[in-house]
């Protein structure tokens, strides 16, 4: 891997994801490009079918047929990884980038004891010696706060509950200390109490450990807790991004705005519906002219630019894009509506 700090460490540069089916091609993420600094927090948000585990899955190569991914560039620390093999990814994966999956009783084996699976990540990758990796076994429980960690590697994941087993799962995300850990729904199944603590841990190891973390999620809470940086996605497509103080503070995309308004407030005394985003996402096998969100947005009214003509993602303000035609009609007036 390069040692230069001259480029980001993973640019993504007009990523097409595309499944083949019976009624034809669906395109699941639809030409997107971001970049992740080292020790960068970046989030990407958006509903269900929105294309943000499909871009994960894409990114380290593991979109099988009859799903194929292109793109102008993908690359994690300077090197290529559209040229890599598979075995080649496979190593890459676990070693320089951990991944934590939603749901942690899933990707964790129920016959073998979580130092197992910590150890085995270690030896995969490592040579190292199997009383080498128990020890860094024990040691990475210990980092994520699981108590008495000499004692719980001999414990099985339905042994734990569901915060510990998401504590085991990042441990073994941070096995062989990887630059970048990619987390999908890294929260969803948990209450909310322990859904502070896990990104407070996570946020905890980025800082220590010079981690970079992606997170996707469909919560603009979790998003604005923890991420420095967010992109939103809509349709497989990134409908807006931007620094996270800056983008949740004033929205320049009316589904990012939506997406706020939906969202509970707890220093509100107002015990009203929440709003809900109206009508339900485009079937990506047929897409229509104009801007896929057209149909649901609050601001178009039917005009004739948003119905004919697909808006690109342009700058708005330093390092804040949106796709949105009318962009400069929202910004602080968005704010408004929200505290209103």
């Amino acid at each position: 891997m390069s040692d230069s700090a001259d480029h980001p460490l993973l640019e993504v540069r007009n990523l097409v994801t595309r499944f083949s089916t019976q009624e034809g091609d669906l395109i699941a993420v639809d030409g997107i490009s971001f970049d992740i600094e080292r020790g960068q927090r970046f989030g990407i948000v958006g509903e269900s079918g929105s294309g943000k585990s499909a871009t994960l899955w894409s990114i380290i190569g593991l979109i099988d047929p009859p799903g194929s991914v292109v793109a102008d560039r993908i690359s994690f620390d300077g090197v290529d990884m559209l040229g890599m093999s598979r075995e080649e990814r496979r190593r890459i994966r676990g070693s320089r980038i951990g991944f934590v999956m939603q749901d942690p009783l899933a990707a964790l084996s129920p016959v073998f004891t979580v130092g197992e699976q910590i150890a085995e990540t270690i030896r995969c990758h490592e040579s190292v010696s199997r009383s080498e990796a128990k020890r860094r076994a024990i040691e990475i429980l210990d980092s994520v706060g699981i108590p008495d960690a000499a004692e719980r590697v001999r414990t099985y994941p339905h042994e734990l509950s569901g915060g510990m087993r998401q504590r085991v799962a990042i441990a073994i995300a941070l096995a062989c200390n990887p630059a970048l850990v990619i987390a999908d729904e890294p929260t969803t199944a948990l209450d909310v109490t322990i859904q502070a603590q896990v990104l407070e841990l996570l946020e905890e190891l980025c800082k220590e450990r010079g981690v970079a973390v992606l997170v996707v999620t469909h919560d603009l809470g979790v998003i604005g807790r923890f991420a420095d940086h967010v992109a939103v996605m809509y349709a497989g497509r990134i409908v807006e991004q931007g620094p996270t103080e800056q983008l949740l503070r004033s929205p320049r995309h009316p589904y990012t705005e939506a997406l706020l308004v939906s969202q509970p407030r707890l220093d509100s005394e107002r015990r009203a519906e929440l709003p809900a985003i109206p009508g339900a996402p485009p079937n990506l096998l047929r897409r229509t002219p104009g801007c896929a969100f057209q149909p649901r947005c609050h601001r178009s009214n039917g005009r004739e630019r948003c119905c004919e003509d697909d808006p690109v993602l342009h700058a708005v303000e330093a390092e804040h894009a949106s796709a949105c035609h009318f962009s400069d009609e929202l910004g602080e007036i968005g704010a408004a509506s929200r505290d209103g």
